[in-house]
C-alpha cells in the first residue's frame, strides 16, 4: 500500500511539473519535452504490463484534457 501511494504522489508531482513549466519549454520551437516517458520507466521491470498500461493511459489522458490538446500533435 505504501509503494502505490509514493506512485500516486510521484505521478502527482511529475504532472504538475509537466504541465506548469515542460510545456512551455520548446526545444528547436519544434519538441517539447514529455517527463511521464521518465515516470514510466522508473516502474520495476516485474511489473505487470496492464497496470504500466493503465498508469501511462491515465498520465497522458490527463496531460492531454489539461493542455487542451487532442493528443500528440
Amino acid at each position: 500500500m505504501e509503494i502505490i501511494i509514493k506512485r500516486i504522489g510521484w505521478f502527482l508531482v511529475f504532472f504538475i511539473v509537466q504541465i506548469l513549466l515542460l510545456n512551455k519549454i520548446h526545444l528547436f520551437h519544434v519538441a517539447t519535452p514529455f517527463l511521464m516517458v521518465y515516470f514510466i520507466m522508473q516502474f520495476p521491470l516485474t511489473y505487470p504490463r496492464t497496470g504500466l498500461l493503465l498508469w501511462s493511459f491515465f498520465m497522458g489522458l490527463l496531460i492531454d484534457i489539461s493542455t487542451n490538446i487532442p493528443g500528440v500533435t
